[in-house]
């Protein structure tokens, strides 16, 4: 059970990290040239 737990916790961290990505790469999208 320890092993299904890490999995589960990683599983959430990854999927956090990939939803951060793509709000950044949506935001970038919408703002093309900002600087």
């Amino acid at each position: 059970s320890t092993i299904i737990c890490i999995a589960l916790i990683a599983g959430l961290t990854y999927l956090k990290r990939h939803k951060w990505t793509t709000v950044k790469s949506t935001k970038l999208a919408f703002i093309p040239k900002h600087k």
